[in-house]
Formats: C-alpha cells, sequence, structure tokens
C-alpha cells in the first residue's frame, strides 16, 4: 500500500507525540539526577554556578509543563478529531520550541566558555561554537513564527 494513501488515523498522527512526551520525561528525570548529584558532588561551587544549574532545571521544567500541556491539548482535549492539526499550533507548542531553544544556547554558550578558558583563549574554536549556538538559535526562533504545516487542501487529499 502507497504510504501517501493511508488515511490519517489517531495512532498514526498523535503516536509520534505521545512517544515524544514519554522520552521527554524520561530526559527531564534524568536531569533532576544529574542536578542533585552536582549539588552533592560540588557543594563549593560558586554561586554563579549555582544559580546557572537552578535556572536550567526550572526552565527545564517549565519546558516538561509545556509539553505536558501539548500533549494532553492533542491527545486527551482533542481526541479524534483530527482537523484541530490543521488550525494555528496550541500557544504552548510555540513558547516550548522558544524554551528549549533558550536553553540550547544558555548551555552551548557556557560550553563555549569552557572551551575558551581551557584552551587559553583560542578565540577561531570559540568563535565558530559561540556562532553555531547564535545561528541556532535564530533558526529555532525564526521556525517558531512560521511554523511549516500543510494546507488544508493537500492535508484532506491524504
Amino acid at each position: 500500500m502507497d504510504p501517501v494513501s493511508v488515511p490519517p488515523t489517531v495512532g498514526n498522527t498523535t503516536g509520534a507525540l505521545i512517544l515524544g512526551w514519554g522520552f521527554s520525561c524520561l530526559f527531564f528525570g534524568m536531569l533532576c539526577i544529574q542536578v542533585w548529584a552536582y549539588y552533592q558532588r560540588y557543594p563549593n561551587d560558586g554561586v554563579s554556578y549555582n544559580i546557572l544549574v537552578v535556572s536550567l532545571w526550572v526552565l527545564e521544567a517549565v519546558h516538561q509543563a509545556f509539553v505536558c500541556h501539548v500533549t494532553w491539548f492533542y491527545v486527551v482535549d482533542n481526541f479524534g478529531n483530527l482537523l484541530v492539526l490543521l488550525d494555528p499550533p496550541v500557544w504552548t507548542l510555540s513558547i516550548q520550541t522558544l524554551l528549549g531553544a533558550c536553553v540550547g544556547l544558555i548551555v552551548k554558550i557556557c560550553f563555549g566558555m569552557r572551551v575558551w578558558k581551557f584552551s587559553k583563549g583560542n578565540f577561531v574554536v570559540t568563535g565558530i561554537i559561540i556562532g553555531m549556538a547564535l545561528a541556532q538559535f535564530g533558526m529555532s526562533s525564526a521556525c517558531r513564527h512560521k511554523p511549516c504545516r500543510p494546507d488544508a487542501q493537500s492535508f484532506l487529499l491524504i
């Protein structure tokens, strides 16, 4: 059977969302363990690192809450309503994308600062890392404002 001729069902449209939510919960649990281990192993780290770790954990907790809201909206509130996929995305989906991009930017800039410190000021490598982090953040921000969705006509032809 041609994959294009398979009609959309609840299983083949929301299954990936449920799997993504499950993996997101798993990774957030791993992050919680890492944060706990960090505070157990490095209690004498500077205040700036402690604030950075707590801030990233809070941002990820909010991100996880948004992932749960998106999943609930599409899988529970709109169960069986495939036409909701033609509407603009739920507001938390757009914000979670931007929030994830912000977390990624912070982590990559911190990584770039560590590379700069341990490479004794190598501006080339550090510049590439920072430049690519900023480019990824810019692309994530741009895609947040103009998501790629099929139009209603091509969706209904499936």
